[in-house]
């Protein structure tokens, strides 16, 4: 619910939201039809492999996989405990401060 209640404070209604729980690494992208490609990072790679051996096993056309590279950032003293990569919690939390400023 809080992320719904985030995009809907930055964006308002402008775009339809479809949110879900993901309970095993491959999700929805192991039997959605509607998916043709994955974006990650080479840390994750596995992921993508994964992801196309169950669509396989599914008799799924495999994903493309679209390797991009980690965004970092300055590290603060906030930011200390997520390293230097960019993350969802943390441009959250960073928008959170400005609007607590």
């Amino acid at each position: 619910m809080n992320v719904r209640l985030f995009l809907q404070r930055q964006h308002g209604n402008q775009f339809k939201i479809d949110l879900f729980e993901i309970n095993d690494p491959v999700g929805l992208a192991g039997t959605d039809t509607g998916i043709s490609s994955c974006v990650l990072t080479q840390e994750v790679a596995k992921g993508g492999d994964m992801i196309n051996a169950q669509r396989k096993e599914n008799g799924l056309e495999p994903v493309e996989l679209v390797f991009v590279d980690m965004v970092k950032v300055e590290e603060t003293e906030t930011d200390a405990k997520f390293s230097n990569k960019m993350s969802s919690t943390l441009i959250r939390e960073r928008l959170l401060e400005k609007e607590n400023e």
